[in-house]
C-alpha cells in the first residue's frame, strides 16, 4: 500500500511492489481451438479414423521374454556310447629287439670260473673294478715257449659279462695252439 488506495492484481491480491500510475500485470489470455486447417472435411457416412483403425485386423505381438537372475535349467545328458575297448599294446622284449639282456643281476659261478682256468694252466687271475661301475678281468695263460705268457684281458660293463669275454678270448687262443 503506497500512497493510498490500494492496487489489486490478478486474483484480488495486493502487490507489495505496485507503484502508483503502472497497471498491473495484463490479464491472462484464453486460447481457443485452432481452426480446421488443411485437413480436408469428412464426407457423410464415412467412418472416422479411430473407427478405421479399430476395424483394421490387429496384429499380434509376441509377449516379451521374462528374464530371471538365475540359472536356466540344464538340458538332458547326452546317451553315452558303450566305446569298444582298445586292443592291448605289447611291447616286444629285448631279445625281440636285438639287445641283449643286461647280466649285472646274474650270480657268478666261481668254481665254474676257476675250473675253466685251472683247465687252461692259467697262472694268475685279476679282477678290477673300474671307476665307470665296469669290470676288467685279466688272466695269464703259459704260452709256447717256456717262461713266456699270454695276457688275455676283457673289459665289460658287468663282472659277468666280463669273465664270459675273457673265457671266450682264452679257449680260442687255446684252441689256435
Amino acid at each position: 500500500m503506497f500512497g493510498g488506495a490500494p492496487i489489486m492484481m490478478n486474483g484480488g491480491f495486493d502487490s507489495p511492489f505496485a507503484m502508483p500510475g503502472i497497471p498491473a500485470a495484463p490479464p491472462p489470455m484464453q486460447y481457443a481451438a485452432p481452426a480446421n486447417r488443411g485437413v480436408p472435411a469428412r464426407a457423410p457416412g464415412t467412418p472416422s479414423l479411430l473407427a478405421q483403425q479399430q476395424q483394421q485386423p490387429q496384429q499380434i505381438v509376441p509377449p516379451r521374454p521374462i528374464i530371471r537372475a538365475q540359472r536356466g535349467e540344464d538340458p538332458p545328458p547326452a546317451p553315452r556310447q558303450t566305446a569298444a575297448r582298445p586292443t592291448p599294446l605289447s611291447i616286444p622284449s629285448p631279445e625281440e629287439l636285438g639287445v641283449a639282456r643286461s647280466t649285472d643281476n646274474v650270480a657268478v659261478d666261481w668254481t665254474t670260473v676257476h675250473n675253466q682256468l685251472n683247465r687252461m694252466g692259467a697262472s694268475c687271475f685279476h679282477l678290477e673294478k673300474l671307476a665307470n661301475g665296469g669290470c676288467r678281468i685279466t688272466c695269464l695263460l703259459p704260452g709256447g715257449q717256456q717262461g713266456r705268457s699270454r695276457h688275455i684281458e676283457a673289459e665289460a660293463a658287468s663282472e659277468a659279462e666280463a669273465i664270459r669275454a675273457t673265457l671266450a678270448k682264452a679257449d680260442e687262443w687255446a684252441s689256435r695252439r
